[in-house]
């Protein structure tokens, strides 16, 4: 944490200038921010998505005996039933926004939890998207 110290702004520094430290995170650049022994960075959502760009979800999928379908994303542990593939992946879908929901609404307990931590980048994934339509196109498979 040393370097992003160097490079970070003051928090008192930022409060007495948040106009122009939001313009600038928004319009030219991310920045860090301390206080005390403490760092938080700030971007834009342009700079988010890029850091996310990566990030996809897989759904995998079997024809059951009835001929519905299960499917689960690999990515996080939900997995549901539908009549279709299509119908299966905007359920899983809607699963996932709503499984995005509760981490950032129980955001401490999620994240120290043992494994549950490598999810933040698939959880800031779908809490960016503007709709279940933009939720639904990340998913392959």
């Amino acid at each position: 944490h040393a370097q992003s110290a160097v490079l970070a702004r003051n928090a008192t520094e930022v409060r007495q200038n948040f106009r122009e430290f939001l313009d600038e995170v928004l319009h030219d650049r991310p920045q860090a921010i301390t206080r005390y022994d403490d760092v938080v960075m700030a971007l834009s959502l342009q700079h988010l998505e890029a850091l996310l760009e990566h990030i996809s979800f897989t759904m995998e999928y079997e024809k059951e005996s009835d001929m519905s379908v299960s499917g689960s994303i690999i990515e996080l542990p939900l997995c549901e039933n539908a009549g279709s593939v299509e119908e299966l992946k905007a359920i899983l879908a809607d699963a996932m926004v709503a499984y995005a929901g509760t981490y950032l609404a129980e955001f401490k307990r999620c994240f120290n939890s043992p494994g549950l931590d490598k999810q933040l980048p698939y959880i800031l994934k779908i809490y960016i998207q503007p709709d279940l339509e933009a939720v639904m196109q990340l998913i392959h498979g």
